[in-house]
This record gives C-alpha cells, sequence and structure tokens, in this order.
C-alpha cells in the first residue's frame, strides 16, 4: 500500500480571505520584541492595496538586514570550514542561541532564533534548523547530514488557496536519538528520547514510542526492547 500523507484539519469559506493569525513566539531572554510583519489578505500580493505593499517592503528590508547580520555571525564565520570547531562552540554560545554542545560541524545553517541543543548532540554538515519557532534538540541526539528541521506551515483551505501567513509550530527532539541524513522534521512534532528515524523520512506527526522510523511519512517499523 502506498503511503499517503494523513489529511490536515482545512480552514474553509471565508477563511481563505482572513487566515489565522501568526504564531506568537516570545523573543529569548535579553532581547527585544520584534514588530511583526503588516497583516496580510488574500492569497495573492496583487490583491493588496498600495499603502500595505509599502509597509510590507520596508518591514521585508529590515528582516532582511536582521536575518543578515545574525547569519553573518552564526552561518558564515562560526558555519566556516576554517573556524575551529572550539571557536564555532564559543561563537554560538554568545548567540541568541542556547547550544550546549561543540559536537556542531561545518555547514550547519541556522533561520531565526529559537534553537537549543543540548550536551553531546552532535549536528552533521548540512543540516538545516528553522528555528522562527523554539526548536529543541535533547542530549546525546545525533542528526544526519542534510536534514531539515521546519517550524513554519502555510495552510490550504479546501478551495486549494495557499495562506500568506505563516503557522509557527515547534519542534522538540528528544534526548539519545538518531536522525538520519536528508530526513525532513516537519512543523509541531515531537520525537521522543531514543527515537530512530530512517533516512530520506519525513516526520509529520508525533514518534514517542522508542523504535525505528522510516518512510514518507514515517511509520513505527520496529519497537525497541530492553536488549536493544
Amino acid at each position: 500500500m502506498t503511503d499517503t500523507v494523513p489529511a490536515q484539519t482545512l480552514p474553509t469559506g471565508d477563511q481563505a480571505v482572513e487566515p489565522p493569525p501568526r504564531a506568537h513566539v516570545p523573543p529569548p531572554a535579553g532581547q527585544r520584541a520584534r514588530k511583526p510583519p503588516p497583516a496580510l489578505k488574500g492569497t495573492d500580493p496583487l490583491d493588496e492595496d498600495f499603502a500595505t505593499r509599502v509597509r510590507g517592503a520596508v518591514w521585508s528590508i529590515r528582516q532582511d538586514y536582521r536575518e543578515a547580520f545574525r547569519g553573518l555571525w552564526v552561518n558564515t564565520l562560526a558555519g566556516s570550514t576554517m573556524t575551529p570547531r572550539a571557536l564555532r562552540y564559543l561563537m554560538l554560545k554568545v548567540s541568541a542561541h542556547d547550544v550546549r554542545s561543540p559536537l556542531i560541524r561545518p555547514g550547519v545553517e541556522i533561520v531565526g532564533s529559537h534553537l537549543s541543543v543540548g550536551p553531546g548532540a552532535a549536528i552533521a554538515r548540512g543540516t538545516y534548523f528553522e528555528a522562527l519557532a523554539p526548536i529543541s534538540v535533547g542530549h546525546s541526539t545525533h542528526i544526519g547530514p542534510q536534514v531539515l528541521v521546519l517550524t513554519s506551515v502555510h495552510p490550504v483551505d479546501a478551495a486549494g488557496h495557499v495562506s500568506r501567513q505563516a503557522e509557527l509550530r515547534g519542534v522538540t527532539i528528544g534526548s539519545k536519538c538518531f536522525i538520519g541524513a536528508r530526513s525532513v522534521i516537519c512543523p509541531g512534532v515531537t520525537i521522543g528520547d531514543g527515537v530512530v528515524i530512517g533516512a530520506n523520512s519525513t516526520v509529520v506527526k508525533d514518534c514517542l514510542e522508542p523504535g525505528v522510523y522510516a518512510g514518507s511519512p514515517a511509520r513505527l517499523r520496529r519497537s525497541f526492547t530492553p536488549s536493544d
């Protein structure tokens, strides 16, 4: 039987025109709250009036500069292959993120400012964290190359209209997990302690029971016993 992604509850009727409000994510300790983007209506940017377009352009420019400066420190400098691991660890420690492990390889890309990495966690090259909402990685967890951890979703209504306003949903990855290469961890997912995710899997719902999950969508393939 072919695997299918489970259907989600979608807005109907007028909700296609008035998308749900953006989820509030509190800023990290010591940081000022950022001004939210202008309210968006509908699914086509050409439907916006001129004033809304101007406000959106100004907000986008400010956002781009903030991301550029943050990315320069976290991704370009700390994430460089020329940066020793110990120095990368210190640079991430003084960033907006809560990083408590030096086992982060070069080439890891972090967007946003809500990433927490526990002691002993190892992050391989090419991993992408969309830390616009909180992402928590437990201690002693290993994340393979080119894994995508996402936190934003654009709801689709029954008529096929995609909301331009993203909803943010945090991701929790427990302790002593193993996430295989090129897996995709979707917004809002919780992965329990001791879970193994097979390579190239798409995790669309919680994986709480210790065991091996694989496929697209990922399903429990083998449960662990104490002897494992």
